[in-house]
């Protein structure tokens, strides 16, 4: 879990890391020590600062006071200038010189993936930074097949309207929850209906298939079972050689 306050607005971020900002995250922190305030600190400073060893062991007034914190406005420019002209070259060092592919692409695309797939609202929201709902349904994009899926689900709802046919969407997980176990009550009958028209009501047929499954088990067991008898009788008749040998070497020497 990474705990940290925004810097635009000072409002504290909580979210979960992937593994790679993981490591690079401890990794800096361990290179600039414990004294160090910012682990970005290329992104706070201006150049000629940096060269300073002791710039980043200094915080903002109020900094240690967590809830009053507020950076300078100049700084806050300074930063989000450069954390966009950082991300824009790493985009170019990709391959990726699109004009319509932004750092912010990035939140876009997370924010809409996890929408997608049915991540709460708040739990979006902590992990995207965002403290207001409508700044957060901005990054909300539907993917193309989103699109189409919605065209398809209404046209198969329509479809049943006009066979009066029953029509189920879940809405909620625990509607997913309640039509899995009700298939899952049939399970029994289906397995013995299945039984009776596989094994045409008796079990012949499946003792048949066991016996002749263990019949070639216990062929291939009793010949490994040969391999290694007569591995261990060459091995003992070795044994017994250099046993042999080892007193023959005993009486010459007189040991």
């Amino acid at each position: 879990m990474i705990s940290y306050r925004r810097i635009k607005t000072g409002e504290a971020i909580e979210f979960c890391a992937l593994p790679p900002l993981l490591a690079l995250l401890k990794q800096r922190w361990a290179r600039m020590g414990p004294d160090a305030v910012f682990v970005l600190p290329e992104l706070i400073f201006k150049v000629k600062d940096l060269k300073d060893p002791t710039c980043n062991t200094e915080a903002w007034e109020g900094f240690k006071a967590w809830k009053d914190m507020r950076a300078p406005h100049s700084d806050v420019v300074r930063g989000a200038s450069n954390g966009a002209r950082e991300m824009t070259a790493f985009l170019k060092l990709c391959g990726i010189k699109s004009e319509g592919i932004t750092h912010k692409s990035f939140r876009k695309h997370n924010i809409s993936f996890w929408a997608s797939i049915g991540i709460k609202l708040k739990t979006r929201m902590r992990m995207a930074g965002h403290s207001k709902e409508e700044a957060h349904y901005r990054y909300d994009v539907p993917a193309e097949f989103e699109i189409m899926r919605a065209k398809e689900i209404t046209w198969r709802y329509y479809q049943a309207i006009m066979k009066d046919e029953d029509f189920f969407v879940p809405t909620t997980p625990y509607d997913m929850y309640e039509s899995l176990m009700a298939h899952w009550a049939k399970f029994p009958e289906l397995l013995q209906t299945t039984m009776r028209q596989e094994l045409n009501g008796t079990l012949q047929s499946l003792h048949d298939a066991l016996r002749q499954a263990f019949t070639s088990q216990k062929a291939l067991i009793e010949e490994q079972t040969g391999i290694l008898l007569a591995e261990n009788a060459r091995l003992r008749a070795q044994l017994q050689a250099i046993q042999a040998n080892c007193e023959k070497l005993v009486k010459h020497f007189g040991l």
